[in-house]
């Protein structure tokens, strides 16, 4: 990426970063990745070129990160950017894309009813498109959002529909997340068995995936659970685990 920078190939140093910030990314190399794509920006930033979607690309990468870093403030920064984007580019399912981050970040900071609005608003967007794939991200923002709100009901059904989807389409990673997220319904409503079950599929597919966040998070569950349950050591080991994988891969979010 430095060769073509430096030579001012401005369109391959702008590719190269983003692939190199993708990859720092994938392995949690949190600094890294906000460096590579920080530089992808300022590039974007010097050519005369429309380079809208890649600004796009940045913006949500870089939210996503600083979600993971706990840096609410600069995460808001990009999720706004993600919703200008989508609008100067009157491109519907990246500004539906913009309401499912916005969702998430009001859900991460516990402004649940803003999240249950605005996940709405990427639904509404998603069917109007025809977009299913939108359409079942938006539900899983929803139905996260409504847990917390102790809307069960409509929580599960959202969450049911969307893994429904993901399992037509074989998105294991997404399956995950969503049944992740249908053992929190459970956990909520203290139905323990329910809940178990879930957070052990749930983990059985983060582990097939690699994905270590979703395992941090489906581990504390496990260690809710037995806490619920009285189980006390137990709990404490899942939460020791837990604390092991966001060292390991930099999340400061919930730590």
């Amino acid at each position: 990426a430095r060769h073509f920078d430096e030579a001012f190939e401005d369109e391959k140093a702008i590719k190269y970063l983003l692939m190199a910030g993708d990859r720092a990314r994938a392995t949690y190399a949190n600094a890294d990745a906000v460096r590579y794509y920080s530089r992808a920006r300022e590039i974007i930033a010097r050519g005369r070129a429309d380079r809208r979607e890649q600004e796009y690309q940045v913006a949500r990468s870089l939210a996503q990160v600083y979600a993971l870093q706990g840096r609410a403030t600069e995460q808001q920064v990009e999720i706004d950017q993600l919703l200008r984007l989508g609008q100067a580019l009157l491109d519907k399912s990246k500004l539906a894309d913009g309401y499912i981050q916005q969702s998430k970040f009001f859900t991460q900071v516990g402004d649940y009813a803003r999240a249950k609005q605005t996940g709405t608003n990427a639904l509404n967007l998603a069917n109007e498109i025809g977009n299913d794939t939108r359409r079942a991200d938006a539900q899983v923002a929803v139905g996260e959002a409504c847990a917390f709100l102790a809307e069960h009901d409509e929580a599960l059904g959202h969450l049911r529909a969307a893994l429904e989807f993901y399992r037509r389409v074989q998105d294991r990673h997404n399956q995950a997340e969503a049944i992740r997220l249908i053992a929190q319904v459970y956990l909520n409503h203290n139905d323990y068995l329910e809940a178990l079950e879930h957070a052990q599929d749930a983990l059985a597919l983060f582990g097939e995936t690699g994905d270590r966040l979703g395992e941090d998070k489906t581990l504390r569950y496990v260690g809710d659970i037995h806490c619920g349950r009285g189980d006390y050591q137990p709990a404490l080991d899942y939460y020791q685990q837990v604390l092991r994988i966001r060292r390991e891969i930099g999340n400061r979010a919930r730590e």
